[in-house]
């Protein structure tokens, strides 16, 4: 035997009409982006805090053997201080590079056994900070944002604007000369 159950509501209205410009749209209110932060300027997100300590564009990355590492387009090298705010131990969240156009870039693998770049799954103590660099390998002549993350169970993230190379003072060089020197990129005696 089948029952067929009609159940009726006292005053309900008619469905709001939706015009073809609307479909597909969710009605909700859009979530905001990620907070976007300047180089120099510390913050907290999630349990981590960070101060992007400035970024440099490099053609080469010089390793400790006396060899150096090349890009396939151009290096842009974030040196970064981060601190584990959380109660345990805690895996710094993987750094990214954003473009303008919303690519998402990982770090470069080329100089990441160097000591002063930070590693894959680096582990920071409860209260601890480090200072290390991160590169990435990228198309030139875009704008990058630096992509951090609150940690892995928080979901946030903040952005730190990088700035993009000057312009070359020579109109026929296609990219200014941004291998890097001594100073441009802190060696690991200049971490502590």
């Amino acid at each position: 035997m089948l029952v067929w159950s009609i159940s009726s509501t006292s005053e309900t209205s008619p469905p709001k009409p939706v015009t073809p410009s609307e479909w597909g749209k969710e009605s909700q209110t859009p979530k905001p982006g990620p907070t976007t932060h300047a180089i120099g300027e510390e913050f907290s997100i999630g349990y981590w805090s960070y101060l992007c300590n400035g970024a440099t564009w490099a053609r080469m990355i010089p390793s400790l053997g006396g060899t150096a590492e090349f890009p396939d387009g151009i290096f842009v090298v974030a040196d970064i201080t981060v601190q584990n705010n959380d109660k345990s131990s805690s895996t710094l969240p993987p750094f990214h590079l954003m473009d303008s156009d919303g690519r998402k870039y990982d770090a470069s693998s080329k100089p990441m056994w160097e000591g002063r770049f930070f590693g894959p799954l680096e582990d920071l103590n409860p209260g601890v900070s480090k200072r290390g660099l991160v590169a990435f390998d990228v198309p030139p002549n875009r704008h990058y944002a630096l992509q951090v993350g609150g940690g892995f169970e928080s979901g946030k993230s903040a952005l730190v604007e990088i700035a993009a190379p000057a312009t070359p003072a020579n109109p026929a060089s296609e990219e200014p000369s941004t291998a890097p020197r001594n100073s441009e990129v802190p060696h690991a005696a200049d971490q502590n």
